[in-house]
């Protein structure tokens, strides 16, 4: 009987912790919303309404590909994210000047997108470009 409620204790645990980065934007009911899209040269992969209650560009980004069942890949930490790839396209794939950005309410922020704090009503958009020019 013990080791049941143990089992259970440690199970309950674990499920509560892997669930945790998710919680800013499965409870949104009373939050706040926001509109993400991820566009390549040729089609769009994400466009997709989310609530949340407080989170980063790149958490939305993250969150919304989880639930699409997009892979991305990111590298860096602490505000400094940087997005590799998304769905298969990565940066240098269609040229040297070639990557991923993303603007929010179609400006490019001067913060990396785990810097950016997401506001109600924000439109974000991640688009790969293939002759990245500073805006």
């Amino acid at each position: 009987m013990r080791k049941t409620a143990i089992f259970i204790t440690l199970f309950l645990i674990i499920f509560t912790l892997s669930s945790c980065g998710d919680n800013v934007f499965e409870r949104g009911v009373a939050g706040k919303s926001a509109h993400i899209t991820v566009k390549t040269p040729s089609k769009t992969v994400i466009d997709e309404e989310i609530s949340f209650d407080d989170a980063k560009v790149i958490d939305a980004l993250t969150f919304v590909a989880k639930k699409s069942i997009i892979e991305i890949k990111v590298s860096g930490s602490s505000g400094m994210e940087y997005v590799e790839s998304i769905d298969g396209l990565a940066q240098f794939d269609m040229g040297a000047k070639s990557g991923w950005i993303y603007r929010v309410n179609g400006k490019m922020p001067n913060v990396g997108a785990g810097a950016y704090t997401i506001s109600d009503g924000d439109k974000i958009e991640w688009q790969y470009v293939t002759e990245y020019v500073n805006e």
